[in-house]
């Protein structure tokens, strides 16, 4: 008995690549486009990025120069003569003190009070000078600058005296009435004694200040500055 053949049907299935070949390189090829399309767009959105990233930082730059500037002008408009001295204090600024004819007074700021300021000078004691006195202070470096805007001490002249009478130091005073003179004098002497408003100083040999008493009792509103000989 002869063996039944196979029945004859469509043999196996190739790929569907195979019998369209057109179509697969028509898909790849926009598969392409698509990728360098979404490689531009990303390349595009960076560039984006980075210009708004450079502009917010320009614009914050300027921003702080304009709180800066704007700060700087509130400063200056609130200054105050006190306060400038007070700012160049606390810079350790080195000043020149014009008063009157007299010659300049150089030296550092070192206190800043209600009515007076302490100049320190190498070589010699601190001065106190009455604030009232002081025409103007000019810094001996040009790039100092002050804002002015600084709030004072409570020193006052009649407290430096009072403090320091206890000790009976020798000291150098000057009037105000001397102190716009261009060679004004000076009472050498021992301060014996202050209180609210005067101080007593007790003259050195030679020192007749006007009557000829030893003992000169000086308001202390008319002194215009003074030296502890000792310090």
């Amino acid at each position: 008995m002869a063996a039944a053949l196979p029945e004859s049907g469509p043999g196996p299935r190739s790929d569907a690549g195979s019998e369209h070949p057109e179509r697969n390189n028509r898909d790849s090829s926009e598969t392409e486009a698509a990728s360098l399309r979404r490689n531009r767009g990303g390349d595009a959105f960076d560039r984006s990025m980075t210009v708004l990233l450079d502009e917010q930082e320009a614009n914050t730059a300027a921003t702080k120069r304009t709180r800066w500037a704007l700060g700087s002008l509130i400063d200056e408009e609130a200054a105050t003569f006190l306060g400038t001295l007070l700012d160049l204090a606390e810079r350790g600024a080195h000043v020149h003190i014009h008063r009157g004819a007299t010659a300049p007074l150089r030296g550092s700021l070192r206190v800043v009070g209600e009515d007076v300021v302490g100049v320190a000078r190498v070589g010699q004691p601190m001065a106190w000078i009455a604030l009232d006195t002081i025409d103007a202070v000019t810094p001996a470096q040009s790039r100092v600058a002050a804002r002015g805007d600084r709030e004072t001490s409570q020193v006052t002249m009649q407290a430096i005296l009072f403090d320091r009478a206890g000790t009976r130091p020798r000291v150098a005073i000057r009037k105000k009435s001397d102190a716009v003179a261009v060679t004004g004098t000076r009472l050498t002497g021992t301060l014996s004694s202050c209180g609210v408003d005067v101080c007593s100083v007790r003259a050195e040999a030679g020192e007749l200040f006007g009557s000829g008493s030893t003992v000169v009792h000086l308001r202390i509103a008319a002194i215009a500055e003074v030296v502890f000989l000792d310090d």
